[in-house]
């Protein structure tokens, strides 16, 4: 396959017209919001020291101009304490940003994950991080009875959990099913929200826009620092340039690793959970062996890492249940341990339960349930 090769400027005529397009858009939508809610609501512009959050403030600017009325609002940016020195001056010296308005948690990132999570550090499935430091400090520091207009640099593009989105963001939730997090008098207005990640770069390149040079450094995007979505390749930049954040960071997750068991329970070294960044998913090796197909390696892995035969470690590969719940590793332990492993016989066509349909065949309870597994696992149990 021949790739051609093409510079920048190239690139940027080659979308020319479609950003454009888009362009205009972003500029017509805004100031069609700022006319409608400008003597009723107070308009706010959140700020993150992010291209996105750049691009916004950009936009609403241009829509302002071309109103051709003073129109005042107020431009917010909230620390979580897990930003980088970069950020924190970016801010400040490009966007001429107070003290005032760059919100500060009581309690840092670092604190709450310490003190107040107790080492429970978050992960893809389980994190409460971003709706303490962004959603939460927004909450706590805006009145919720004023009639609020802020725009976020929020793109429909960034994620599957957000291709959902539209210019009205409350709107869009709510359309999902979605509960809001923020009171119903505040409006969420996304300028950039059709907008690509190449675009975005497009049209700061070809304009001349300034940046947080973060992103020189490698970094795809520079909000939080230490974050369970970043991927290996950033962790790699994070030990790079920010050694200090990360030692701290391995020294919490060191600990984190002592006080939940991680090696007993997920079956992960210290190394793989730190270096390897196994914390981020919170799943166990097994749960990460049985999802994929049953190769003679991993079934011959899995087998040494429970110390069972091959035969036993065969029957944990994907694994579903009638109601179609793909099962994990304690589900199956289970239905080896009460019905048998049937290791001498070549063909093992039962019907493997989840914990829910399994509690309903055996008539116990879910608190019961729970008690069993503890039991046969705190017992020596190999299969658990």
């Amino acid at each position: 396959m021949n790739c051609k090769s093409y510079t920048l400027e190239q690139e940027y005529n080659l979308i020319k017209k479609v950003l454009n397009e888009k362009y205009l858009q972003s500029i017509e939508m805004t100031k069609m919001w700022i006319l409608k809610y400008k003597n009723s609501h107070k308009l706010f512009v959140s700020i993150s020291g992010g291209k996105d959050s750049d691009i916004t403030k950009y936009i609403v600017d241009k829509s302002i101009q071309e109103i051709g009325e003073e129109i005042q609002y107020n431009l917010i940016a909230f620390n979580t304490s897990n930003d980088t020195a970069e950020t924190y001056k970016y801010l400040k010296q490009e966007h001429n940003m107070s003290k005032d308005s760059i919100i500060s948690p009581k309690l840092g990132y670092y604190q709450w994950i310490t003190k107040k999570k107790k080492y429970f550090t978050p992960t893809v499935m389980n994190r409460n991080c971003c709706s303490t430091y962004k959603e939460g400090q927004m909450t706590k520091v805006m009145d919720k009875k004023d009639n609020i207009l802020i725009f976020l640099g929020m793109r429909a593009e960034e994620s599957s959990k957000r291709s959902h989105y539209d210019w009205n963001l409350n709107k869009a939730q709510i359309n999902k099913g979605k509960k809001l997090n923020v009171p119903e008098n505040w409006i969420r207005f996304l300028p950039i929200v059709k907008w690509s990640d190449a675009e975005i770069w497009l049209f700061i390149l070809h304009n001349n826009l300034s940046y947080n040079k973060m992103y020189d450094l490698g970094f795809n995007r520079v909000g939080c620092l230490i974050c369970p979505f970043q991927s290996d390749y950033i962790d790699l930049l994070i030990r790079e340039y920010y050694p200090t954040q990360w030692e701290r960071w391995k020294d919490i997750l060191t600990k984190n690793y002592e006080l939940f068991g991680i090696k007993r329970r997920l079956k992960w070294s210290l190394l793989e959970w730190t270096y390897g960044g196994k914390w981020k998913q919170g799943t166990s090796k097994e749960q990460e062996l049985i999802n994929k197909k049953a190769t003679t390696e991993r079934v011959s892995q899995l087998a040494n890492l429970k110390n069972i035969s091959e035969e036993t470690a065969l029957k944990y590969f994907n694994k579903e249940c009638k109601c179609h719940k793909k099962l994990n590793p304690s589900e199956i332990a289970m239905n080896l341990k009460i019905f048998g492993t049937y290791e001498n016989k070549d063909d093992d066509n039962r019907v493997y339960l989840c914990k829910k349909c399994l509690c309903e065949k055996l008539n116990i309870s879910n608190k019961d349930y729970v008690e069993k597994v503890k039991e046969f696992t705190y017992g020596g149990c190999n299969l658990f």
